[in-house]
């Protein structure tokens, strides 16, 4: 921690990040609308209007779980964009499953229902998109329309994001190499396709 904060911000710090790390291990193992905020201040060991004056609410909370957690993976993604185009997808695809191989608890918290439901997946998901989006103008040039090459993306994006987590979910054992192997070969036909249809 910086040296150079006072007594009262470094607890303000530790006091977010312990709330952090309690509602994501809570929200993993009990499902984030099974989870209330009370306990989650409880296991962080405030009192339950700390998490109120952190995050306005559980949901704030779990949109900086989400968005926290996958930052590191997106920032990733996008230096991965840079080179061909068989190469990038490649990269992204290994990033994603290695990612939910490394972080299973955060991808189940990101694909409960109550997350989707409330809408704290979709800035993951969007930022996920505008990969795929960039990939398919730059392939398609000036001939593709924009909400085309987003509904083409989003789709994709939505084939590869849910297929890791029915792995996840379902079948833990499979190797993360051959669910990238599978989820590559699926997307790079979808691409293919699509960029033909566009």
């Amino acid at each position: 921690m910086d040296s150079t904060l006072n007594a009262r911000q470094r607890s303000r710090i530790e006091t977010r990040k312990r709330l952090l790390q309690a509602g994501a291990r809570l929200f993993a193992q009990k499902g984030v609308s099974a989870t209330t905020a009370a306990e989650i201040a409880r296991q962080a060991g405030v009192a339950v209007g700390t998490l109120y004056l952190h995050f306005g609410d559980k949901s704030g909370l779990l949109r900086v779980i989400l968005n926290e957690g996958v930052e590191n993976l997106l920032q990733a993604m996008a230096l991965a964009a840079d080179g061909s185009d068989e190469r990038c997808s490649r990269q992204q695809v290994d990033l994603l499953v290695n990612f939910a191989e490394k972080n299973r608890g955060l991808c189940m918290v990101l694909f409960d229902p109550e997350s989707i439901r409330i809408g704290a997946t979709a800035d993951v998901m969007d930022r996920l998109t505008r990969f795929q989006v960039d990939r398919l103008l730059g392939r398609c040039g000036a001939a593709v329309r924009p909400d085309q090459a987003y509904l083409a993306a989003r789709a994709m994006v939505g084939m590869v994001m849910h297929g890791i987590y029915w792995w996840i979910q379902h079948d833990p054992k499979l190797e993360a190499r051959a669910v990238a192997d599978i989820l590559y070969n699926l997307r790079t036909g979808a691409m293919d396709k699509v960029a033909e249809v566009l």
